[in-house]
């Protein structure tokens, strides 16, 4: 059986990764989700979550956010080499459907796309 997985290689985890990604200030939001995004030195790109109690209270669905955004981000990660990414989930994204939910991600992943291949 294949395990769709995001290995920890494409996953930022150090403090000073997610300080720098911020500070760059390239931003992009599609309804209840925020992108920030920064070039890296890689030849892959590196997904950050920053999901937060205010978007709900429950782990379970701050849990199911943050998986719908690794395989979304997995699904798409050949077309946005070269970037560090940090996915800010804002509240209310709780309540969104999952196609809805997937729209704002892919729309995401898109512009992020566009925006590598004008400024990378």
């Amino acid at each position: 059986m294949a395990r769709y997985q995001l290995p920890k290689n494409f996953r930022l985890h150090r403090q000073c990764d997610y300080t720098r990604v911020l500070k760059f200030r390239q931003r992009i939001r599609v309804g209840k989700f925020e992108a920030a995004s920064a070039p890296n030195n890689l030849q892959y790109p590196r997904l950050g979550l920053a999901v937060s109690r205010k978007v709900s209270t429950k782990a379970t669905v701050r849990n199911r956010l943050k998986r719908l955004i690794r395989e979304s981000f997995r699904l798409r990660k050949p077309q946005i080499n070269g970037m560090d990414v940090i996915v800010l989930v804002r509240p209310g994204a709780d309540r969104l459907a999952l196609d809805e939910a997937l729209s704002m991600l892919d729309n995401i992943w898109f512009l992020l796309e566009n925006s590598c291949v004008d400024s990378c």
